[in-house]
């Protein structure tokens, strides 16, 4: 894994291409956190870690429970709408 800090800018990435850019799944600036890759969570009982969370544009996703493996992993999400 490796992080990157420009001025005012944090990216975190494990698989940064540095000839196309690409590789980065968190950017952090100012009080602005994004998300910069997807994953959708198929079933509640997925494996995640607590405090774990993901979107797939569609929903937010956040583990309330879990120890990464199959068993007792517990996630909830909540749809995207317009206000």
């Amino acid at each position: 894994m490796s992080t990157f800090q420009f001025p005012g800018l944090f990216y975190i990435s494990d698989n940064y291409d540095s000839t196309t850019g690409s590789g980065y799944f968190l950017s952090v600036q100012g009080d602005t956190v994004r998300l910069l890759s997807q994953r959708t969570i198929s079933s509640s009982s997925d494996p995640g870690y607590t405090g774990e969370f993901c979107t797939d544009g569609s929903f937010l996703y956040y583990c309330i429970l879990g120890d990464g493996t199959n068993t007792g992993s517990t996630w909830v999400r909540t749809a995207f709408s317009s206000f």
